[in-house]
């Protein structure tokens, strides 16, 4: 039987495959050089692959004890002998791939207790070895909070005009969001001075197919708009109402949003759909009847004809709007 591995709580601990409890019946071990001076596991050449089948038998077992309670990353080194590697070979993509099947209590979630670590290969398949160490999440929060607290330094001339600035934009949401999450309202207030401040000079001239750009001051406006509202004063509600209002006269969709068809085209991206939206749901208190225009077009125009072309399995948009449709 194989004895019990002490995982490490900081590192990596790696689980030589042939220090495995191997099934006689369905494995053996093999030598490969690609496996780095390591004999490995591979299935025995008639026998039945149990990764594709119900069989309750693993091919090899790890006996293994988690230092805490958590969720635990695994991974592991093999090659791929002559079949596997004319396997490869006929693959037409990714669904074609070579795929070994884990047993664990929990999936990855391990529990501070001795548990075994099941593996089934499938035919083809040199295991060289298995890695488990602790799993650490992205430090996203960490991250957006040194932007969050971060200055954003700009000096806006008396009156003139400022172009478009998505650096401006995205330091102001990220303030706007960092006081939702947080109470912090010294940022908070930055985000709405920026948003105060850009939204009363930003002008985007006479450019071809700029609605995208004002869209996004849209967005980001209503959100810090949203997002602060319990920070903003009377007055600078009531400006950054004005400014909204007037970059959405600006939008190709219009104001109301009636001048394109929402089903298809850019008043099927984001105007109507996020941005109008977003500013009719954060100004609502002050002026229903902006999300009274929006919500219409959305459910009366757009939802009824998506349902019907969703039924077709051919994207809707074509083949060149994807990501934005």
């Amino acid at each position: 039987a194989a004895e019990v591995i002490e995982l490490s709580d900081s590192g990596a601990t790696k689980l030589i495959a042939s220090n495995a409890d191997v099934s006689a019946e369905y494995a053996e071990l093999v030598e490969d050089e690609r496996l780095e001076g390591l004999p490995g596991i591979t299935l025995k050449e008639n026998a039945d692959a149990g990764v594709a089948t119900d069989r309750q038998e693993p091919d090899a077992t790890f006996l293994v004890k988690a230092p805490t309670k958590g969720i635990y990353l695994i991974r592991t080194f093999a090659v791929v002998d002559d079949h596997g590697n004319k396997l490869m070979e006929e693959a037409k993509g990714k669904y074609d791939s070579l795929f070994m099947k884990l047993q664990v209590t929990g999936k990855f979630h391990f529990n501070g207790d001795e548990q075994k670590l099941k593996i089934w290969l499938p035919q083809g398949v040199r295991l060289g070895y298995v890695t488990i160490q602790p799993y650490v999440a992205p430090a996203v929060w960490d991250k957006l909070a040194r932007k969050a607290t971060q200055p954003f330094e700009i000096t806006f001339a008396e009156n003139e005009e400022t172009p478009h600035n998505a650096a401006l934009e995205k330091a102001a949401e990220t303030k706007a969001f960092y006081y939702l999450m947080t109470g912090d309202e010294k940022v908070g207030r930055e985000a709405v001075q920026l948003m105060n401040d850009y939204l009363e000079r930003v002008e985007f001239g006479n450019i071809l197919d700029i609605t995208r750009e004002v869209g996004r001051a849209i967005y980001t406006g209503s959100l810090v708009f949203d997002w602060c509202h319990d920070l903003l004063s009377d007055d600078e509600q009531a400006t950054l109402h004005k400014n909204l209002m007037r970059l959405a006269m600006d939008m190709e969709c219009g104001w109301p949003p009636f001048r394109q068809t929402i089903i298809t085209g850019h008043g099927a991206e984001a105007q109507i759909n996020r941005d109008l939206l977003s500013m009719s749901i954060a100004l609502y208190e002050r002026d229903p009847t902006l999300y009274q225009y929006t919500s219409y077009v959305i459910l009366e125009h757009l939802v009824p004809m998506r349902k019907f072309e969703f039924q077709s399995p051919r994207y809707n948009q074509g083949v060149s709007y994807g990501a934005f449709r």
